[in-house]
C-alpha cells in the first residue's frame, strides 16, 4: 500500500498549494523470493514506475483510507540482518518468511473486503457504480472475487497479473497506465474510479476520486 499512501500525501501537499509533483514507487521482490516455492518464485517480479500528478479540477477526491494491523507486522518479513555483512552472507537468510501463514492470508482477504467497504461507504457511492477499480494484486482469481463480493462490475476491474505478476508497490500505477491504454476504457464526466492496495504486514489504503 506503500504507493497509494505516496499519493494520498501528495494530494495533500497539491492541496497546500504545490503545482507538480512525482511519486517514483520501485521493487526488487525477486531477491527475497526463496525459488524452492515455485508459486510465490513465479508470480513475484521486479519494477519500478514513476507517477506524475498536477494541480488542476478534472477530479475530486471522495474519500480516502489508510491503516495497519500491527499484530500481522512479522506475518511476512525478511529475517535477514541489515547492515549486510559479506563475509557471512547466505541468500537463503533474506528470503521471504511467514509466520501463522494460513491467519495470516484469512485476515489479509478480511481487510481487504473491510477497507473496501469503508472506501465506498465514506463515499456514499455504491460499489455497482465503480466504474473503474484498480487495485494492487496478487493475482488475478482473488482480485475479481474481491471485487464481486463487494458489488463491483467484473468490466470495472482492472488486471494485470498475467503481464507482471506482483511487483510490490509499483503494480498499483502500472495497473493504472494499463487500463488507460486499453481501446475500450473510457473515463467519463461523473465517473468513479478506485485506487485500493492492500499488502502483507498488514496494512492497506484506498481512495475513491470522480471525475468532474
Amino acid at each position: 500500500s506503500t504507493a497509494l499512501l505516496a499519493l494520498q500525501q501528495a494530494i495533500g501537499l497539491i492541496n497546500s498549494g504545490a503545482k507538480n509533483g512525482i511519486i517514483v514507487a520501485a521493487e526488487n521482490l525477486s531477491r527475497f523470493s526463496n525459488p524452492d516455492i515455485l508459486q510465490m518464485f513465479m508470480a513475484i517480479g521486479d519494477g519500478a514506475v514513476a507517477l506524475h500528478i498536477s494541480d488542476d479540477h478534472e477530479w475530486r477526491v471522495k474519500s480516502s483510507v489508510h491503516g495497519t494491523d500491527a499484530s500481522y507486522s512479522s506475518y511476512m518479513q525478511v529475517k535477514g540482518e541489515f547492515p549486510v555483512d559479506p563475509e557471512n552472507y547466505s541468500a537463503a537468510d533474506y528470503y521471504f518468511s511467514f509466520s501463522n501463514k494460513p491467519e495470516g492470508i484469512e485476515k489479509l482477504a478480511c481487510y481487504w473486503q473491510s477497507s473496501l467497504a469503508e472506501l465506498v461507504r465514506l463515499a456514499d457511492v455504491p460499489c455497482s457504480a465503480i466504474q473503474h477499480y484498480i487495485a494492487h494484486q496478487v493475482d488475478e482469481s482473488k482480485n475479481l472475487a474481491i471485487a464481486k463480493a463487494a458489488g463491483i462490475p467484473d468490466a470495472s476491474v482492472a488486471l494485470n497479473f498475467a503481464n507482471f505478476g506482483n511487483m510490490g508497490c509499483p503494480t498499483l500505477f502500472i495497473n493504472y497506465k494499463q487500463w488507460l491504454d486499453r481501446a475500450d476504457t473510457r473515463i467519463k464526466t461523473g465517473d468513479h474510479l478506485l485506487f485500493h492496495a492492500v499488502g502483507g504486514g498488514i496494512s492497506w489504503a484506498g481512495l475513491c476520486a470522480q471525475r468532474l
